[in-house]
């Protein structure tokens, strides 16, 4: 696999992973939407049979009712805040998703240019390697053989008077040693 294909693999991989969580960040954020609107919801419910309390409180005669009605008054009023700051809360949430959405689309918009780029100079490097390496070929007269394993390096020279095979084993012979190897079979003719 070469590098702009592992590049371009890794991308897609990005962008799929990406999609994945966009996805998650949209489906968290409805969520939150809709416990935002069922908490609204009950908030108006409460402040209604708050009011309703209180104006049967200010009708009724009875000490014990109203100092009850009065208990329960609290409690819905305590019941209110906790709403409002649970409230406060997923909407908060929902704008840190948003926000995590935005960069998310952000980063996708960035990796879409990159990947087309390098896509772009992909099809303008390839031909102009090619020529380069038959350029090589053609000056170096080396044949590479590439059906032996990756541990190898194989192929032969091809002289006007002799064909001089090679075989270098990479774990045994260095870099070095291989290129100063080639040059000298390759100056002898």
């Amino acid at each position: 696999m070469t590098e702009v294909e592992e590049l371009l693999y890794v991308t897609e991989e990005f962008n799929g992973q990406l999609e994945i969580n966009k996805k998650k960040a949209r489906k968290q954020i409805d969520d939150i939407r809709q416990r935002a609107i069922r908490l609204s919801k009950v908030w108006k419910k409460l402040e209604d049979m708050v009011k309703s309390e209180t104006a049967e409180l200010a009708s009724e005669k009875d000490g014990t009712f109203k100092v009850k009605l009065v208990q329960e008054g609290e409690q819905l009023r305590s019941d209110i805040a906790a709403v409002k700051k649970h409230q406060t809360e997923l909407s908060s949430r929902i704008r840190e998703k948003e926000s995590l959405r935005n960069e998310l689309s952000e980063k996708q918009v960035r990796l879409q240019v990159e990947k087309e780029r390098i896509e772009n100079d992909t099809r303008v490097q390839i031909p102009i390697k090619r020529e380069t390496i038959a350029l090589y070929t053609c000056v170096s007269k080396i044949r590479w053989d590439f059906e032996g394993s990756s541990d190898e390096i194989k192929g032969y020279i091809n002289n006007k008077t002799a064909v001089k095979p090679f075989c270098f084993d990479k774990r045994k012979a260095s870099q070095f040693f291989i290129s100063n190897a080639l040059w000298d079979t390759m100056e002898e003719n």
